[in-house]
């Protein structure tokens, strides 16, 4: 239980809007912690109820109202097809306002897929959105019990839309539906079932440090968080930056990412000491600015969940209290002088084994340098496959499955022991009002020790193999690249 006191409230005011993140539900200071549930739990299903009557009096509000359905959209970013400038002259008009200054500070700010592309900052500006969002719901609708609940989607059974948002013009639910999903989404289709989907699931958690493109954070924004936006919306809804938070399914999606950011923490995964604010409106509509540094453990800001994920088999333990944690380099692409294109058609980079350090014997020819370097890599150690760079010129619309080691006339297949995740180009490309902005590439990876011992006693010259699949054509001018691929072992 946190308290504040007199002193520290009064001190609060004197920043102008810079308030503690303690102060973001003040009321309930004193409260016990709140507990936000699986939306299939009773506790769950009673929330979402109020979340439904929630969203129905937030899209009834003006659009001027820093509480209402568009300002909550546009915070995440503004839909594609307009500007911000464009869009705040015609809310606000040409005088000026706190709420039209207020529209300035938080409209575009999602990160990490608008400047400053903070990617270490995926999460914490996430949690900082929802807890805002979850506290406007309360004050809304006058119920104070309301936590949002989150949906447990990669949990076998819970892979289709929740029902509750599939009920178009439904007196109780219909502020919840969206149209512009994919068609089989609204029907029921488990999400990860739909032609064209990729799989999700927990394998963000089997990394051991939060920062950097080998980190947690990194691939939760990959998978699930950018697969699950992916299977779910097209190009105007949740398959798109700007158009993602028009759909009310994207708070309870983003409540799940947080849930399990916080069962890795539980599990022993330890945050770095990122600092920074945000601004956002506030329950009653008023500039807030937040403290990043509060906002990295959610019992400093009164709450936690029903239960927590386990790892997954094959985690890479967490390293002793403030040790660095170093990959050995056993290969590069063999396409550093320049990136790897991707396209309609599968695409294989061939690896080649890294050059000797001064002095060590000149290794074998050809592919199997490399073979014989990872045939030497002791069985204790595991692989990490490395996508460096990841660029596109505008959104694909389409992911790309990933296989290490796929025999010569291999079929891919997700049951394939080649499989290695896949690759969504979520939020990787410029949108809005970046116009052809430079974005700066992301980076992700892949825990593929399986398939590389797999390939390893396979195919001569498997072992060199990284082949990139589409799930369906990509947008004509999206150009998605990769700037390298490293294989290394830690």
């Amino acid at each position: 239980m946190h308290t504040l006191s007199r002193r520290a409230l009064l001190g609060a005011s004197a920043f102008g809007g810079l308030i503690p993140s303690l102060l973001l539900d003040s009321r309930r200071a004193d409260a016990a912690t709140r507990i936000r549930y699986d939306l299939t739990t009773t506790e769950g299903q009673k929330n979402i109820k109020t979340y439904a009557k929630g969203f129905d009096l937030i899209m009834k509000l003006p659009e001027r109202d820093p509480r209402g359905w568009l300002f909550q959209w546009y915070t995440h970013a503004v839909r594609s097809d307009r500007n911000k400038a464009g869009e705040i002259s015609r809310v606000y008009g040409s005088a000026s306002s706190p709420d039209k200054q207020l529209a300035q500070d938080t409209w575009n700010t999602c990160q990490p897929h608008n400047p400053p592309f903070s990617s270490d900052m995926f999460l914490p500006w996430h949690r900082m959105f929802v807890l805002c969002l979850e506290q406007i719901v309360r004050q809304l609708t006058k119920e104070d019990a309301f936590n949002i609940p989150y949906w447990n989607y990669t949990q076998a059974g819970q892979r289709a839309l929740p029902a509750e948002f599939r009920k178009q013009g439904d007196p109780t639910w219909g502020s919840l539906y969206r149209q512009n999903r994919i068609t089989q989404v609204n029907a029921g289709t488990p999400i990860d079932q739909v032609p064209g989907s990729s799989p999700f699931d927990l394998s963000a958690m089997k990394f051991n440090v939060y920062t950097g493109g080998s980190g947690f954070c990194a691939n939760l924004d990959n998978n699930p968080h950018g697969i699950v936006h992916d299977d779910i919306g097209n190009g105007q809804g949740m398959g798109s930056v700007p158009w993602a938070a028009n759909d009310p399914i994207f708070w309870i999606h983003h409540c799940n990412i947080d849930h399990i950011w916080a069962s890795w923490n539980k599990a022993g995964g330890k945050n770095p000491p990122l600092t920074g604010t945000f601004t956002f409106a506030d329950r009653d509509g008023k500039k807030v600015v937040l403290e990043v540094s509060k906002f990295l453990d959610t019992l400093t800001q009164g709450y936690e969940y029903d239960k927590y994920l386990p790892r997954p088999s094959g985690s890479l333990p967490f390293p002793p209290a403030n040790a660095q944690v170093a990959f050995a380099l056993h290969a590069t692409s063999a396409q550093t002088s320049g990136p790897v294109s991707l396209g309609a058609a599968p695409v294989t980079v061939t690896l080649a084994a890294a050059p000797p350090a001064p002095g060590a014997p000149a290794p074998a020819s050809g592919n199997d340098a490399l073979t014989q370097s990872l045939q030497a890599v002791p069985a204790s150690r595991q692989f990490i496959l490395q996508l460096n760079d990841v660029k596109a010129m505008s959104r694909p619309g389409v992911n790309y499955d990933v296989y290490y080691g796929l025999a010569e006339g291999q079929t891919p297949s997700h049951d394939s022991p080649a499989y290695a995740g896949s690759l969504s180009f979520f939020g990787v490309a410029p949108h809005g009002d970046m116009g052809q902005m430079q974005m700066p590439g992301h980076n992700f990876s892949f825990l593929i020790t399986q398939p590389v011992r797999q390939a390893l006693a396979g195919a001569a010259n498997a072992a060199t193999k990284v082949t990139l699949v589409p799930t369906g054509a990509p947008a004509s001018d999206s150009m998605p690249t990769i700037g390298s691929i490293s294989l290394v072992s830690a």
